[in-house]
């Protein structure tokens, strides 16, 4: 017979591959509308408070690494991490301007909902405002603790101005350089560290060792990244 075409049922797996690769097409988006955006606003980076979170590993520096893969290509072993974030280690918090580190913290496992609002509302808030006052604006990633609704709907009643982030961008971000700059340092003397309170003084020592001539060429530089 002529004219019925050939069909077959689409499987589960083939609507999940569609599906996430309309994600990322649309994160893709996201990324240079934010980019576009924040180049044609002309923003005032010296204005950004910056956070993150991150892990330094007990056995040695993770070389600070990142690449953007084809996730519908098979990656090699040695570009995909396989023990991603279960290894021994400190978890820190920080946050960032041209004014140097404004606070900075010890995380106790993974960072939920109830620990992220107790962080920025406690001290960390408390710094922002004395150093920056009322004009600044709050940079956060996309993580889960940090985009829930009630989070989002306690910065509005704080009246925080919140910058919105692209999803998966980290390599954005100025505090990217700042981690990574801290790596070489904590590890320069002490490759591994038998527990975990060493590791932590040792971070806090680096930390607290930070000129603002250390870190203010990363802010400067925040244009020809997104452009980059």
């Amino acid at each position: 017979m002529h004219g019925i075409p050939n069909t077959r049922r689409i499987t589960h797996e083939e609507k999940k591959q569609r599906r996430r690769l309309r994600q990322i097409e649309r994160q893709k988006g996201q990324r240079t509308q934010f980019i576009i955006k924040f180049l044609d606003d002309d923003t005032d980076w010296k204005k950004i408070v910056w956070t993150d979170e991150k892990k330094f590993r007990l056995d040695g520096p993770d070389k600070y690494n990142s690449v953007w893969v084809d996730v519908d290509r098979e990656q090699p072993e040695d570009v995909l991490s396989v023990d991603y974030q279960h290894y021994n280690g400190v978890m820190v918090w920080m946050a960032i301007s041209s004014k140097n580190v404004l606070h900075f913290c010890r995380v106790n496992g993974a960072i939920n909902c109830d620990d992220y609002w107790d962080i920025v509302t406690g001290e960390d808030l408390a710094a922002m405002h004395y150093v920056h006052g009322e004009n600044f604006t709050y940079q956060q990633d996309n993580a889960t603790p940090h985009v829930r609704k009630d989070i989002l709907s306690g910065f509005q009643d704080l009246n925080l101005n919140v910058m919105s982030w692209p999803a998966c961008s980290p390599d954005l971000s100025m505090i990217e350089n700042v981690w990574s700059l801290l790596a070489t340092r904590v590890y320069k003397e002490i490759p591994t560290f038998g527990n975990e309170n060493l590791m932590w003084r040792k971070n806090a020592k680096e930390i607290r060792a930070l000129k603002t001539k250390d870190t203010v060429p990363y802010v400067q530089s925040i244009g020809s990244r997104l452009i980059t």
